[in-house]
């Protein structure tokens, strides 16, 4: 399979030398997207079942605010590639700390329901 990497490369660097920045930009938000999607989805299954977490929340926290500078960089400058691919990034990472958020509410919750109980 890594022979496959060589004319991928070469038509990568053909399209951004003809067209510039967009075709590389295009193809890492789209793997971004795809690499982001299963975390979105296991907070989501987490949230929907309060159950434990495994999440960093610091390292989503540093995520966010990487995404948000970069992300203010680029309309600063003007440049949209690095607002669109900064701002796609911070969307999934807002989603992935709003679910890990409501988890951990409603575990919190539970907990103090069966405290109180006890």
């Amino acid at each position: 399979m890594l022979w496959l990497g060589y004319p991928i490369c070469a038509t990568l660097a053909a399209l951004v030398g003809y067209y510039g920045p967009i075709p590389i930009v295009t193809v890492f938000l789209m793997c971004l997207i795809v690499v982001r999607a299963p975390q979105i989805m296991r907070s989501w299954r987490t949230l929907r079942a309060a159950s434990d977490s495994e999440v960093s929340f610091f390292t989503w926290w540093v995520s966010f605010g990487s995404g948000l500078f970069w992300g203010l960089h680029g309309i600063a400058q003007g440049d949209w590639v690095i607002a669109t691919a900064s701002l796609t990034g911070l969307a999934g990472t807002i989603a992935i700390l709003l679910c890990e958020h409501g988890a951990a509410v409603r575990r919190n919750r539970a907990r103090a329901q069966a405290a109180v109980l006890v």
